[in-house]
């Protein structure tokens, strides 16, 4: 049969916010790094491994929580990377990495979709590059579609491709 459950839940109020569920290692001293924070599921024989859900509750009242996923700041040497990859297979088409903005059903937009790249006080902002991978050793690369919505009722989206203004330059 399955193996036990850990549940780990903080205390519930019935007036005001719940309590607070802190994971953190401890700091590092003068020299090295904080420990490593890992969240994995196991692996499987047969069959999938273990799917890791991360998310706020929902709201019957007002937003439900945000989600916040970053590295921290640095004084000295440069914030340390995020990165979002799905991982190899050997069988069948590769892992998809979807990222949708929220619906509503409100007269009101959807959610928007920011991709940004970053600011230099001294120099160059970075770079964006989107790009599909090379082919193999039979087919073509994947293709690149950029195309707004349909509208049932007026006009679509636009499509806009702007550079930034220059001031000396």
């Amino acid at each position: 049969g399955t193996g036990g459950r850990v549940l780990i839940q903080t205390g519930y109020s019935t007036i005001t916010t719940s309590g607070s569920l802190i994971i953190q290692t401890v700091n590092a001293a003068s020299s090295g790094t904080s420990g490593f924070l890992v969240l994995s599921t196991g692996t499987a024989a047969v069959g999938p491994s273990g799917a890791v859900f991360v998310g706020s509750g929902s709201s019957f009242s007002g937003n439900s929580g945000a989600l916040f996923v970053g590295s921290g700041t640095s004084n000295s040497g440069r914030a340390g990377s995020i990165y979002l990859a799905v991982g190899a297979g050997d069988s069948g088409v590769g892992g998809e990495l979807i990222m949708s903005a929220g619906e509503t059903s409100a007269v009101a937009t959807g959610g928007r979709v920011f991709f940004r790249a970053g600011y230099s006080e001294a120099t160059t902002s970075g770079s964006m590059f989107i790009y599909t991978a090379n082919a193999g050793s039979g087919g073509a690369s994947g293709q690149m579609i950029l195309q707004t919505g349909t509208s049932s009722s007026g006009n679509s989206g636009q499509l806009l491709f702007n550079s930034g203004t220059a001031l000396g330059g």
